[in-house]
């Protein structure tokens, strides 16, 4: 019996090279509507911090 991961198609890419070139790339996917559609004063930096944490695991 086929499992799920057998059957399905990944779509994987690699993460650039170097942390500021993945956080770029991470932080730049999220669209400028998304950012301005939460008025929270801590929505933007939060986001900041999240894609700088996934570039962080990525790189290492």
């Amino acid at each position: 019996m086929l499992t799920n991961c057998n059957i399905s198609s990944a779509v994987v890419t690699e993460p650039p090279n170097g942390l500021k070139l993945n956080l770029r790339s991470t932080y730049f996917k999220v669209r400028q509507e998304r950012l301005e559609s939460c008025s929270h004063v801590a929505f933007r930096p939060l986001v900041y911090v999240l894609a700088f944490f996934h570039a962080v695991v990525q790189v290492s």
